[in-house]
């Protein structure tokens, strides 16, 4: 409960948040807010993590029920491994929404 822009008038919010951890490589988080839905998917396969190498994909997908709209992103992310003094990352992600607006 928050106050609102009138006086002695209050908004009511929520935020719920759902995690699942499947196994090492799957997990899954579901965030439901006064807002919007979220629900955003997570693959950290053992084959790109290993000998150093760390590697994930991450999708998430949003829901707006006020404004009967939608957003949705892929995003993949290597890196992690020693190179000298430094540990490089290259992340590759893709946006997408309902006015068809995409980024790369």
């Amino acid at each position: 409960m928050v106050a609102g822009k009138v006086a002695g008038a209050f908004n009511f919010k929520h935020k719920s948040e759902l995690k699942k951890k499947f196994d090492g490589e799957h997990s899954l988080k579901f965030t439901s807010t006064s807002k919007d839905y979220e629900l955003q998917y997570s693959l950290s396969p053992e084959a790109l993590n290993k000998d150093g190498v760390e590697g994930q994909l991450e999708l998430t997908a949003k829901c707006l029920p006020a404004t009967n709209g939608w957003e949705g992103s892929a995003e993949f992310k290597a890196g992690g491994f020693d190179l000298g003094p430094i540990k490089p990352w290259t992340e590759l992600q893709l946006e997408t929404n309902q006015d068809k607006e995409h980024t790369l």
